[in-house]
């Protein structure tokens, strides 16, 4: 249990400690020095989701293809959109390759190798919900990457813990991140091409 809550606190609060010492200008090398950290822990922590090939691809393919216009659209809800070439191509690549190996390539993986993560939770509309899905995505919408933006727009800890919710299933029904990467890709990628209210500044 101190590897699980190691990753909890690391995951959480990793992302601000990295950027908290840059200068202004080196502050959109963030994402990329946090890549580097969530690299070297899949090699580190076993048994983890993000060198994996998905399992049971046909039997999520119908929910994957409604999942995906679902995040969409709750990409399109969002305030949060970069500014920049350089912060729309780091928003709709790094950013969805990075956090799904962290939170669902390393965290979730972790925790359900736990019984006590992975009793199915009576949650409406999701089949195979379980703790693990729900505390990863919790991560995912907490962890301090977003601190700026959930101070201006609370909303969007609501959309981020559901979009998370969404992700968090087809890794644990796929044993990998592969179709929630392609998720991530395609929503961020819509965020990145629509203009918004909030910009976000790497």
């Amino acid at each position: 249990m101190f590897v699980t809550l190691f990753l909890l606190l690391l995951l959480t609060f990793s992302f601000r400690l990295i950027e908290m010492p840059l200068q202004k200008k080196h502050k959109k090398y963030t994402v990329y020095l946090w890549g580097i950290l969530v690299f070297l822990l899949s090699l580190i922590v076993k048994d983890n989701y993000v060198f994996q090939l998905p399992e049971n691809f046909v039997a999520v393919g119908m929910p994957f293809f409604i999942f995906t216009i679902i995040a969409v659209l709750l990409t399109g809800l969002s305030s949060f959109r970069p500014q920049s070439i350089y912060d729309r191509i780091a928003f709709a690549i790094a950013y969805p390759v990075f956090e799904e190996m962290a939170f669902r390539g390393i965290l979730l993986a972790h925790l359900s190798q736990y019984s006590m993560f992975t009793a199915a939770l009576p949650i409406p509309f999701f089949m195979n919900m379980n703790l693990a899905i729900v505390i990863s995505a919790a991560v995912f919408a907490l962890h301090l990457q977003f601190y700026k933006a959930c101070w201006r727009y609370p909303g969007m800890i609501a959309i981020t813990f559901f979009y998370g919710l969404i992700l968090g299933f087809f890794a644990e029904a796929t044993q990998s991140i592969l179709l929630p990467l392609l998720i991530h890709l395609i929503s961020n990628g819509v965020g990145a091409s629509i203009p918004g209210r909030y910009h976000k500044k790497a």
